[in-house]
Order: C-alpha cells, then structure tokens, then sequence
C-alpha cells in the first residue's frame, strides 16, 4: 500500500481523478506512460526530492493515482435486487485485454487491462451494494460521492458507518468486498509483486553492456568526484547505478531552482524534471544521455526475460483471467460471491 492509498482509505470524501486525467498528469511528470508499480525508472529515482513532492501532492490533494486496483472508484448504483441462486463459476474463455505491440512497453504484461479494472469495480459495487441491503439500507453508493450533506462522525447504525465502518481502523461493507472478491490469487497484485522481484534481475541484464557498464563507471567516478558515497561493486551494477542516482540527488537537492515549480502544474512539474536532467548533466555531462542508453537496454532486458518465459508469462495471463471470471460472476449475480 503506498502513501495514496492510505490517504484515500482515510479521506474517502475525496473524489478521485479519472484514469486519463491521472495518465495525463503522470506521463507529464515522468516522460512516460503511467505504469501498475512498474520497476522504478532512472528519472524517477533519481529526480529531485521538489519534484517527487509534487507528484505526491498531485496525489494526496487530488487523488490523481487510484493504484489502479487497490480500491476503485465506485459509482452510484440503483438499489439492487438480491436474489439467491446457486454459486458455481462456470469456465469461459480468457478475456485479458491484449496490449498492442508490447514490446514497446513490456511492463504492461504485468499491469491488468482496462476491461479487468472496469470489471473489479462493477464487482465491488456489486458486493458492497449486497452488504448493505442486507443490512436494511437502500444502497445509493459511497456516501461521500453520491450525499450532499454527510455528518462529521459515523454514527453507529449509519449508512456511513455500514459502508466504510465505525471508525477509519477499517469494517465496514467496502472493506469486506474487497476482501472477498478475490478467489485465493489476487491477479493483479501477484503480476505486480513478480514485477517488483525481477526489477533487479532486468537491471542486471541491462548494465551486462559492456559499454553501457563502462558508461556507468564514468558516472560513479565523477559522482564520487563530487564527494557522493558510490559503492565498487562491479559484480552488482545495479547496485551502483542506485548509488550515483542517490548522490547526485543528494548533490542536486541544494539547488534553490529545483523547488521554482507549482506542484499542482503538470507542465511546470514536466520543466521541473528537464531542469534536473540539465543539472545533473552539469555535475556530469554524460548523465542524461546515459539515462536514456540504459532505459532502452531495461525496455530490451524486459522483452528478453519476457519472451523466454513464457510458461510463467502464461500463470500471470490466467491469473488475470481468473479474476475476470469471477468479477463477472459477481456481477451477474448481484454481489453473490462464487463458491470456490
């Protein structure tokens, strides 16, 4: 769970921004498509700590980023007819949204499609809106979406304190949905853990180029030059490649121009990053362009890796497809979860 997360389980009055504001919000900042807890890239790491501020205030303030699956944006839902029927998942073919030309952006073989988020969010407000009917409430969605006027404190026997619990420690009809959706693998948070535990093994693969390793000594000389704390582990680097980054952050963050930009401006967050590009170009000149060697080398390593695994590329792809069969079930069921 990370910081937004927790700002959205504790303040979820505040209405989160669509995916394509969020998408556009982040490719302005970053320089690229917004991915599922993709293995942290250079600039992101290594840029300034007035620029990661920004972003995260994007994030507090406005909720730009839902995490993608953690916990959806619910829509208001009509009053749901709750009917019982027997709960069996019948099979059907996988439905994972293909991603075009991959290759391009490998990391999205990790990320669920579109049509799995839709489809967990419909789920959940399915459950929830079952939950709540059960306990004798005309279900009109999350009270702080769809209420004008919604009391400070959750009054037990709410319908604020049945949807999101008594208190912010959790309970609640949202938080047993969520939990309960989900057969005994959550695809979508299994995809993105085995992304976090080979993000080091897609480093290495990268910095095995010679030149690009040579490059790289280059850059741990002149950050060490510069008085930064660069580990000589050759065996391990990626592990020096993390060093530069953080000394030359360390070295950067002096710098009274890195904190000029408003941290609520898209376009001023995107100069804010070049300024740190040609700052750190400054320190050392082979910076940047190193930057962008070694994040084609890590788009490569993650093709390579990808293509000569397919057998654990096809658990991750069922994964997500078993999810999908489920949600659906849910969904045509009316919050009735299935029997595993």
């Amino acid at each position: 769970m990370n910081g937004i997360d927790v700002f959205r389980n504790a303040r979820p009055e505040v209405l989160p921004l669509d995916d394509a504001s969020a998408d556009a919000i982040y490719e302005s900042v970053f320089g690229q498509s917004r991915p599922t807890r993709a293995p942290s890239s250079p600039w992101r790491r290594g840029v300034g700590v007035a620029a990661c501020i920004a972003a995260l205030v994007v994030g507090a303030v406005m909720v730009a980023s839902v995490g993608r699956h953690e916990q959806p944006t619910i829509a208001p839902a009509t009053t749901l007819k709750v009917t019982e029927t027997s709960a069996t998942v019948q099979p059907s073919a996988p439905t994972t949204l293909a991603v075009e030309d991959w290759r391009q952006h490998p990391e999205r073989r990790f990320t669920a499609s579109t049509e799995y988020q839709e489809l967990l969010s419909a789920a959940l407000d399915a459950a929830v809106g079952r939950c709540m009917i059960a306990l004798g409430f005309d279900y009109h969605g999350n009270p702080y979406q769809t209420d004008s006027e919604v009391p400070a404190a959750r009054e037990p026997g709410s319908y604020e304190a049945a949807f999101l619990g008594e208190d912010d420690t959790g309970g609640g009809c949202q938080q047993s949905a969520m939990q309960t959706i989900f057969g005994s693998t959550r695809g979508d948070v299994a995809a993105a853990n085995r992304q976090g535990e080979l993000s080091g093994t897609w480093a290495r693969m990268a910095l095995a180029d010679p030149s690009l390793a040579a490059r790289l000594g280059e850059l741990a000389a002149c950050a060490r030059s510069h008085g930064a704390e660069v580990r000589d582990t050759p065996e391990r680097l990626n592990k020096v490649y993390d060093d530069v980054l953080r000394g030359l952050q360390t070295l950067l963050l002096a710098d009274p121009r890195l904190s000029s930009a408003n941290p609520v401006d898209p376009s001023a967050m995107a100069a804010q990053r070049a300024l740190y590009l040609q700052l750190a170009d400054e320190l050392c000149p082979d910076y940047s362009s190193f930057e962008t060697a070694y994040e084609e080398a890590l788009r490569l390593a993650q093709v390579a890796w990808i293509e000569g695994n397919p057998d654990e590329m096809s658990a991750i792809e069922a994964s997500f497809d078993e999810d999908l069969v489920r949600f659906q079930y849910i969904i045509e069921h009316e919050g009735q979860l299935p029997a595993d």
